[in-house]
């Protein structure tokens, strides 16, 4: 169903339903039509390919991306499979139930069999715990196993038996072995019900959080990263396994992906990873890797002249035990990227200094929860300011001389709560406008000021039930040209009481001139993370990075740069400071297009 006001046309995308965690764009497949992806802790993912005509394929699956690539959909908890189907179903419902039945049919035996999994050391609960069953037997037993614990579930079910049991941990991985009473071809593993290759067969879930897209070997294909939690902040306390880690799948091309992150060095160590994000900190043409772990360090993996990496946050000074967000920005227009940290009751700004990262600044933000941050020079002052979302009491940093202030965002007519929140031009106009969940469409006026419209005025969780149910009722958007019109449409997904629905809104309002620009750096560094560029025209001049349109909360990906440039039909001039500080200038000759410029 498509609904239309004089600005925005509405309509729901299907993407795969679960507990959402985060919702972004990219182009993934490089034909300059964005892309969505999703991010579902132990659900199923979305991965979405955009096309000319404004429809979309999910191919997840058939790129193998899925959580277990030899049981594509396994996440797929809020689907029952059908039982029509003869023989013993093994699948997931509502996270952290494990289903078994025996459905009846010709031939169908009693089943046997025993299934493993690791639990963490001081386990004060039980890991596995039996919720219910029906002509089964079921025996749970602990033990330990390579400096943790092993739970062992044995099992007998009878036809048309079932055993349902609870796993504290569903996010690890399972071991099953079964007798050889019925053939693999009566064996249906998850919603899809996937046949193993054999009666010993494992699976696994990954609770993945952040995804980080960047082409960072410069062969043309986009790769992408892909943090998971902590085992629910018990990961020390399990047993040491390669199996528990974050990935890297480096794509091959043609949809072929490999994970590569154990053999690159990537290594958990105890981070409990949620934001992640390439970076080039160091300004040496290698993408780097910063990845922000709740309740557990932070890590920077350095890229090394071999293509592995090696994380030095404790020598860059980086690696935080207590934020929950970043932000990389040259906050001094000295040509490197700085670091902005939302941590526990502050925000803190570390310099990039030539040996490691130096404090500059901290702010005060006592009892905020800041949920993130949206970077803009809002006031064509030259330098990068920043909206602060928090639930409890946003902030609006304004940014003078490379020093933060921080003032009440109602100062300027913003408010002063938010689940989400983009910076973004929508209308063109040249003076960028903001966007937040709960909330509206915030216009900027010409001094600097904004005035609440009533454009997008969505469904969404009173602050009320987000005090009450704070996990349960959240929101992520992100802003990008869908259909390469020059207006940015809005992709929005409001959770209440852990229901999602992703709606598109498409930007109706065409009347002022713009520009896109797409930078190609170098080749370990193609998408040119970190470059700054400054486009003036008669009357205008206005400075934008590199990823400052990125409207997820813990993921990478959206690289273009949008510039409304208002009633300006003439020529204009770009300058651009790329990501190793090498300057360029270029002249544009018209407005209304996207322009692709290539670092020399």
């Amino acid at each position: 169903m498509t609904e239309t006001n004089q600005a925005f046309e509405s309509s729901p995308i299907l993407c795969q339903q679960g507990w959402l965690f985060d919702i972004g764009v990219a182009d993934v497949n490089d034909d300059d039509i964005f892309d969505i992806f999703t991010t579902n802790h132990n659900a199923t993912e979305s991965l979405l390919i955009g096309s000319a005509s404004g429809e979309f394929t999910d191919v997840l699956s058939q790129w193998r991306l899925d959580q277990d690539r030899r049981f594509p959909g396994l996440g797929d908890f809020i689907f029952q499979p059908p039982a029509n189907l003869a023989g013993l179903h093994i699948y997931r419902r509502n996270d952290t139930e494990l289903h078994l039945h025996l459905e009846r049919g010709k031939a169908i035996k009693p089943i046997q069999g025993q299934i493993l999994l690791p639990a963490p050391k001081n386990n004060k609960k039980p890991s596995v715990a039996l919720l219910g069953r029906h002509r089964a037997e079921v025996r749970i037993s602990e033990y330990p196993w390579q400096q943790g614990l092993q739970t062992r579930i044995q099992f007998k079910i009878r036809p048309n038996g079932r055993l349902v049991l609870n796993t504290r941990f569903s996010e690890t991985f399972y071991s099953v072995k079964l007798d050889k009473s019925l053939p693999l071809n009566k064996i249906h593993v998850g919603a899809r019900q996937i046949h193993p290759s054999s009666r010993n067969f494992t699976f696994h879930l990954h609770d993945r959080h952040g995804m980080a897209w960047a082409d960072y070997q410069g062969d043309g294909y986009m790769d992408v990263f892909m943090t998971r939690g902590g085992l629910r902040g018990q990961i020390l306390n399990f047993p040491k396994t390669p199996v528990i880690r974050d990935e890297l799948f480096v794509n091959r091309g043609n949809g072929i992906f490999q994970d590569r992150a154990a053999q690159l060095g990537f290594e958990k160590q105890g981070c409990r990873a949620r934001k992640v994000a390439w970076v080039d900190f160091n300004q040496d043409n290698r993408l780097d890797l910063y990845i922000l772990g709740k309740k557990s360090p932070n890590q920077l993996f350095r890229q090394q002249p071999n293509g592995h990496f090696q994380n030095v946050a404790i020598r860059q000074g980086v690696n935080f035990h207590d934020s929950s967000s970043f932000e990389w920005i040259d906050v001094d227009n000295d040509s490197d990227l700085d670091l902005l940290v939302a941590r526990e009751g502050k925000l803190s700004l570390y310099r990039n200094q030539p040996k490691r990262f130096n404090h500059y600044q901290t702010i005060p933000v006592p009892g905020t929860d800041i949920r993130k941050l949206a970077v803009t020079d809002y006031d064509q002052d030259g330098d990068f300011d920043v909206y602060a979302a928090s639930p409890q009491s946003s902030k609006l940093l304004i940014n003078s001389g490379g020093r933060y202030t921080a003032i009440d965002p109602a100062m300027v007519g913003l408010p002063t709560q938010a689940l989400t929140v983009n910076w973004v031009d929508y209308d063109n106009n040249g003076l960028v406008d903001l966007h937040t969940i709960p909330g509206k469409l915030y216009h900027q006026t010409p001094d600097h000021q904004f005035v609440v419209t009533q454009l997008l005025n969505q469904d969404v969780p009173s602050w009320a039930a987000v005090s009450d149910n704070p996990k349960g009722n959240d929101a992520r958007s992100a802003w990008f040209d869908l259909d390469n019109n020059g207006t940015r449409d809005a992709l929005c997904e409001v959770i209440q009481n852990g229901v999602g629905q992703a709606t598109l809104y498409r930007n109706l309002l065409t009347q002022n001139h713009w520009l896109q620009l797409k930078l190609i750096g170098p080749s370990g560094n193609r998408q040119a993370i970190g470059a700054k560029v400054a486009v003036s025209t008669a009357d205008s001049r206005q400075v934008q990075q590199v990823g400052q349109a990125e409207g997820s909360h813990y993921s990478q990906g959206h690289y273009r740069l949008y510039f409304g440039l208002g009633q300006q039909q003439g020529s204009g001039s770009i300058q651009i400071t790329w990501a190793d500080g090498t300057r360029q200038k270029v002249q544009y000759s018209k407005p209304d297009q996207l322009l692709t410029i290539q670092q020399p």
